[in-house]
């Protein structure tokens, strides 16, 4: 593996170690006003999902460590048509919020669903990028089943 290749693969570990440990930080959400503690500007919030997680603090610390998961894993460089992938499932999990309305029950299962695939997603790109000695894009991962459309539970 050529020299720059290894800096940008150092480059990418550290910063995707990085915001993978920020996402951990429990108190983080604490730290910003709460019209910025979700993800997205609760001052803009209108539909009944981005209304709840603005709403419920636990919803919104949910939110907030998606966030930085999914940040982090953009980072990683990934073989053709996975990137695709990867925005498919992002768009997935936006359909499938909105579906759970208000639902606050509905809400905390899908972004705990969510946070546990992007934290799988974020250990296999790491262990990919570790063991590519070709210097290449990460190939793609086993398919995942897609978690089906979760229903609304009660709070």
């Amino acid at each position: 593996m050529g020299i720059v290749l290894q800096q940008r693969m150092a480059l990418i570990m550290q910063k995707a170690l990085f915001l993978v440990a920020a996402a951990f930080i429990g108190g983080s959400a604490a730290l910003v006003s709460p019209a910025q503690a979700a993800s997205f500007d609760c001052t803009r919030a209108q539909s009944p999902d981005e209304v709840a997680v603005c709403k419920h603090h636990k919803l919104s610390a949910l939110d907030s460590e998606m966030g930085a998961l999914w940040s982090t894993y953009k980072q990683f460089p990934l073989a053709m048509g996975m990137s695709g992938n990867r925005q498919d499932e992002a768009t997935q999990f936006l359909q499938q919020r909105q579906a759970c309305g208000g639902n606050v029950g509905c809400l905390k299962s899908l972004y705990q669903a969510r946070i546990k695939t992007l934290k799988d997603d974020i250990k296999w790109a790491i262990q990919q990028a570790t063991q590519d000695a070709g210097g290449g894009p990460i190939s793609a991962p086993s398919p995942k089943s897609s978690p089906d459309l979760l229903l609304p539970q009660p709070i």
